[in-house]
């Protein structure tokens, strides 16, 4: 084999044509705003930092709280696992044709006649499917592109966004509770909150506590409307483009009761991913992909 052919073979990921990002060779995949990510990390830690330093742990060593120091330390691993799991998640990626096949397929068949054709990736869409602008790929029950996890929210991870919403929102009330209940509560012993095992004090801290119920407050308020929405779709059995876009419920989800919605959302199987092994060597003059045409319906 010559240098000439040698160059043509890349790994799958390296000739991917979407806007995703490919971490550990392919084997981990992000959505296009690895920002948005890394700021919702950077929010959820700051916020617990000054919990547990100013609210948790100085309550703590005063002998009290160490239960809602457990469960404030559990909602925070949940809050993580979820963000990581929804971002991190192929969320429903059609893979795109190449040319000689999508030029093969009969604009007549019922296969093709019945679906939105998408001239970006090449392909006749599924029903509910959607081709993002900010990801540039064609996603299966496509919701919406999450600006706080960077990526699409489509078949394979709104279970674990609906999770993440929840999570944040228990914790944050959580947090904001426990936040008053420090301020209108105080112990006489504890003059300001004390960091860890009463060694240091930082000058006006006794204001952090408010701050911090502040800020909880806001944030529940504004991930549990989030929450609220996503409920009231999942009892229409709509997407949030669907409703967006006034279009009715389509597929098995159509006039479905409540109770059976939550259980397909939290018990029902998730869909295979559509994506083959991103570090497979391809021929890149014969890989998926199509054109550059971003003009979509």
């Amino acid at each position: 084999m010559n240098v000439g052919s040698l160059r043509k073979r890349r790994q799958q990921w390296e000739c991917w044509q979407g806007n995703a990002n490919f971490f550990a060779g392919g084997r981990i995949v992000v959505g296009s705003h690895c920002r948005a990510l890394a700021f919702s990390a950077t929010i959820l830690l700051f916020t617990a930092t000054l919990f547990f330093t100013f609210i948790s742990l100085p309550a703590t060593t005063y002998g009290g709280w160490a239960f809602f120091s457990t469960v404030s330390v559990c909602l925070f691993v949940g809050c993580i696992i979820s963000l990581a799991s929804t971002a991190m998640m192929d969320p429903g990626i059609i893979p795109r044709r190449t040319l000689a096949l999508w030029n093969s397929l009969d604009p007549a068949s019922p296969d093709v006649a019945e679906r939105k054709s998408c001239v970006t990736c090449q392909l006749a869409r599924p029903p509910r499917a959607k081709h993002c602008k900010r990801c540039n790929n064609c996603v299966m029950e496509f919701d919406h592109h999450c600006p706080f996890t960077g990526n699409c929210i489509g078949a394979r991870n709104y279970r674990a966004f609906m999770a993440f919403i929840s999570i944040v929102t228990i914790s944050e009330f959580f947090a904001c509770a426990l936040s008053v209940l420090h301020i209108v509560a105080p112990r006489a012993d504890n003059v300001g909150p004390v960091l860890l095992v009463n060694w240091a004090r930082i000058p006006g801290s006794q204001f952090f506590p408010h701050l911090l119920a502040l800020w909880t407050a806001v944030v529940m308020v504004l991930v549990g409307g989030l929450l609220s929405f996503h409920i009231f779709l999942v009892a229409k059995g709509q997407t949030t483009n669907e409703y967006l876009r006034r279009e009715a419920p389509s597929g098995s989800r159509l006039g479905r009761p409540f109770l059976s919605s939550c259980h397909e959302l939290w018990c029902g199987a998730r869909p295979p991913s559509l994506l083959s092994d991103m570090t497979e060597s391809v021929n890149t003059d014969n890989s998926a992909g199509g054109t550059d045409d971003t003009n979509h319906d």
